[in-house]
């Protein structure tokens, strides 16, 4: 279990199946293997065992944390959202605390459109660990769809203290600069991730709409454009 349950944790899920298969034949009603072998098919995009899984699980153990949150995240991947989020809410009357549950409600509560709810649930992510870099950037996100971009931007910075060469959140941080109209700012950023990420298309394409003028007011500023 400890050495399926880790390959599952570092990525490597057809390796973490075969171990997690064999502790759910030597132990059936292990419900923590069950719950990681459920986690890996979710990994995998096998929803519909993954479920049965975590079924199994609850019946086994009513009320444990993990396996409402472990079938919170196989419906929510098959986007059964409203199922997903009450399980998410289950999983934090067992553990309130829980940060990893926290952060899958408040992705829930913004997919579904709850954004109030949504905040609500990455700032107490973040008061229980200052700079989690996830609660930051999916704070971020949300002020984005808010057009809150001064927000928004100190929230990316917060998710960058803890990874700094990030390219996604770097591309980010740059169309949030550009919205500021801090534009060289944003083009330094995709710049970075460029040197991070050097194919990174998505960034070479912010990169070029930064650079070009919307419209060129002269000849001169349109040669001037690299």
């Amino acid at each position: 279990f400890n050495v399926g349950d880790t390959l599952r944790m570092l990525g490597e899920f057809a390796e973490a199946e075969a171990y997690l298969r064999r502790v759910s034949v030597s132990a059936p009603d292990f419900s923590d293997g069950l719950v990681s072998l459920a986690l890996t098919l979710g990994e995998l995009g096998r929803f519909g065992e993954a479920e049965v899984l975590c079924r199994r699980a609850l019946d086994l153990v009513p009320g444990t944390a993990a396996a409402h949150f472990c079938l919170g995240n196989v419906l929510a991947g098959s986007a059964r959202l409203e199922e997903a989020r009450s399980c998410f809410v289950a999983a934090l009357h067992a553990d309130p605390g829980w940060l990893p549950a926290l952060e899958s409600l408040g992705n829930v509560l913004q997919e579904l459109g709850n954004s109030s709810q949504a905040e609500e649930c990455y700032r107490r992510c973040l008061a229980i660990q200052p700079g989690l870099p996830n609660a930051s950037a999916n704070l971020g996100r949300l002020f984005v769809e808010q057009n809150r971009f001064v927000e928004a931007e100190a929230c990316y910075r917060d998710t960058l203290k803890a990874d700094p060469d990030n390219p996604g959140i770097l591309e980010r941080l740059g169309s949030v600069l550009l919205e500021l109209g801090r534009a060289e700012e944003a083009k330094s950023c995709y710049r970075q991730a460029l040197r991070v990420q050097p194919e990174r298309v998505s960034a070479r394409l912010a990169l070029a709409t930064a650079v070009l003028p919307v419209i060129a007011q002269s000849v001169q500023e349109a040669v001037a454009v690299p």
